[in-house]
């Protein structure tokens, strides 16, 4: 893959934390971010197995998780992982030539899924310019995207569990995904 800017550095950066199932990962991810970023919490200083804790009780298990990771769960009437949504999401990537890395071990609409399909769309559009991959990825941003990230984020917050470093990663992600569509966005008004 060549080289990424910023924007993609960061996207790799939150891709990498939401797959994470270590503490050792998870710091990994959360230092790479903290270069990309402003970082507003004391990541030098940062307890790693609270973090860890933290990190499963909102996105793995294996109790009932607080703050699922999955679109369908907040885009479908019934919230459940492996519903509509997820297979919408799987065709997408299907329609852009990609394939989940997980499929079968994880479902399609994991935010660490989208997100790398995120990194790859961005990365086609910066070689080809693609006016039909700018459509798709501006309708995965706007109509997908920004329709259950926003909740997600909601729940990361309003947990008891959290820990800073976790809240400010969901700030990221949000932040992330406000100036991306804004560049999408911008893009496809300045496509002929």
């Amino acid at each position: 893959m060549e080289s990424l800017d910023q924007k993609g550095r960061i996207l790799t950066c939150l891709r990498d934390f939401f797959i994470s199932r270590q503490s050792s990962e998870i710091a990994k991810a959360c230092i790479a971010l903290s270069h990309e970023c402003t970082a507003s919490v004391p990541i030098a200083t940062t307890n790693w197995p609270d973090v860890e804790f933290a990190f499963n009780k909102l996105f793995v298990g294996p109790q009932a998780v607080l703050a699922p990771p999955f679109a369908s769960v907040y885009l479908e009437n019934d919230p459940h992982v492996m519903g509509e949504t997820t297979l919408m999401v799987r065709r997408l990537y299907q329609t852009v030539g990609l394939v989940s890395p997980w499929e079968g071990k994880l479902p399609d609409d994991h935010i660490s899924l989208e997100l790398d399909a995120c990194l790859h769309m961005r990365m086609g559009l910066l070689k080809s310019g693609s006016a039909q991959l700018c459509d798709i990825y501006s309708f995965f941003l706007n109509e997908h995207m920004a329709r259950w990230i926003p909740a997600f984020v909601a729940k990361i917050n309003e947990t008891q569990a959290l820990s800073p470093v976790i809240g400010w990663v969901g700030r990221e992600l949000d932040n992330w995904l406000a100036r991306e569509r804004r560049r999408v966005d911008q893009s496809s008004s300045e496509q002929p």
